[in-house]
């Protein structure tokens, strides 16, 4: 576990850049949430698959964490790495999402 905690020591700069591209990706899902809604009458849609295509962008920079993990400690963990970020990403943006689609 001291090897991973290292290996987001040295890769700060990757969740800070995840983070910058994740703010631009809130009002992206925002308005497709309203698009997706105006043309399949569901809010429900338009959260879904406006969070799809946001994690998706996000965890492009999470990916190399997640790969330079594998290449230290192996397969494993990593995985769980990347399972536990892309759900607790699904969580967060579906509620935020869901919320604003609710509201409008």
């Amino acid at each position: 576990m001291n090897k991973v905690l290292n290996i987001f020591k040295e890769k700060w700069y990757l969740l800070v850049i995840s983070l910058v591209i994740s703010i631009p990706m809130i009002f992206m899902g925002m308005m497709g949430i309203w698009i997706i809604g105006m043309l399949t009458q569901s809010i429900i849609a338009g959260v879904l698959i406006s969070s799809l295509v946001a994690t998706y962008i996000i965890t492009l920079p999470l990916n190399s964490i997640c790969g330079h993990i594998d290449n230290l400690i192996g397969k494993g963990i990593a995985i769980k790495v990347r399972v536990i970020i892309y759900i607790s990403y699904y969580i967060v943006f579906g509620s935020i999402l869901f919320m604003l689609g609710v509201r409008r």
